[in-house]
């Protein structure tokens, strides 16, 4: 390639371009302001770090139920 990069810093290079590039038709499709694509990006970042937050609430919930069994399950055969 002409850039010596990794595989992995390219791969992210090219996603956000491509995301760069579909906020830029959105926008111009819908006659959006820089504001409102700004309040866009913001809302979909909240967003997605909202799902990250329940995603993570979840996982330990889950792990915390599973060794709380597994302790009252060693208990019981003793």
């Amino acid at each position: 390639s002409i850039l010596k990069l990794r595989k992995k810093t390219s791969a992210v290079i090219g996603g956000l371009f491509i995301a760069g590039a579909c906020m830029w038709g959105i926008a111009w499709w819908q006659d959006l302001t820089p504001g409102q694509l700004l309040n866009l990006f913001i809302g979909s970042l909240f967003l997605i770090i909202g799902v990250m937050i329940a995603a993570l609430i979840l996982v330990a919930t889950a792990k915390l139920g599973t060794r709380l069994v597994r302790h009252l399950r060693n208990r019981k055969d003793l």
